[in-house]
């Protein structure tokens, strides 16, 4: 058994709490991957093990698993003369459990969880998000290479592995994620933003850098957002004002330099204050 750190405790019992084996077990009868006939590795030691790995980057599959058992990850019997078996029959088991159960899992815990006393979460009475893009490198396989393409990173240059765009929605305060999603290296962040509609809702202040201001698939999503606005009322006339210079730029009606900039000068002044607060500095 690997040796027992109070740290290593500490997060697999977040991971434990967040993620209560009545909701594991719910993911993996809907995905259709419990195991028929009993296991070393059964399918919800193995939905906790995967997310385990990335609390533990740097371990390998062995000293991971031995550190479940010695936090006792799982609340069943049996751990006393359990023995981790070897990488290859992790390696198989992990494959037969598959992706769906994570999606599953995800759309099934993906929600708000900051609450009004937690520092960051709202804004003016407005639960504050985060809207981004990255890119991650992925195995170099053919299939990856013709799905995905190996992006540029801003040179002229392929990347010499494939390149998966992602896209994040984020509660800013607590930076749980809120929605996700990913396409082809190629893939403008904008267009991936549509995927993120269904995760933004009335009473979210949703930030994102000037990139989804400038082409018509932001539209859809300045709407969204829009249509939570015209409720706001004049305790948040900064952003309602804001919201209302973007609205009428994007339907052509002129707006003054002057004006704009106004507006903007005290968006920001205000944006500025939140983020002050968040890091408990003061503005």
């Amino acid at each position: 058994m690997a040796q027992e750190r109070l740290p290593d405790r500490i997060s697999i019992g977040v991971l434990a709490r967040t993620f209560p084996a009545p909701v594991l077990d719910e993911v993996i009868d809907a995905a259709g991957v419990r195991e028929v006939r009993c296991r070393r590795l059964p399918a919800r030691l193995m939905v906790v093990f995967t997310m385990a790995c990335w609390l533990f980057m740097r371990s390998g599959y062995g000293l991971v698993l031995s550190r479940l058992a010695d936090a006792h990850a799982l609340d069943e019997a049996g751990w006393g003369d359990w023995r981790a078996p070897w990488t290859g029959s992790i390696a198989k088991a992990k494959a037969r459990l598959g992706a769906e159960p994570f999606e599953l899992l995800f759309a099934r815990t993906a929600v708000p969880a900051g609450t009004a006393a937690t520092p960051g979460v709202f804004c003016a009475g407005l639960r504050v998000v985060t809207v981004d893009g990255f890119t991650l490198d992925l195995p170099g396989t053919e299939a990856n290479a013709a799905f995905f393409g190996r992006g540029a990173n801003g040179s002229d240059q392929k990347n010499p592995y494939p390149q998966l765009r992602a896209l994040a929605l984020a509660e800013s305060g607590t930076r749980v994620l809120l929605g996700a999603t990913y396409g082809p290296a190629t893939t403008g962040e904008q267009r991936l933003a549509e995927d993120l509609l269904a995760a933004m809702g009335p009473g979210m202040l949703v930030l994102a850098d000037p990139n989804f201001r400038v082409t018509g698939r932001s539209r859809a999503i300045t709407r969204r957002i829009g249509r939570t606005v015209e409720a706001w009322g004049s305790s948040r006339a900064d952003i309602a004002a804001w919201a209302r210079v973007e609205a009428q730029a994007l339907q052509g009606v002129d707006i003054t330099p002057e004006r704009q900039a106004e507006v903007e000068r005290r968006f920001f002044e205000m944006m500025r204050r939140h983020i002050l607060e968040l890091y408990g500095m003061r503005p």
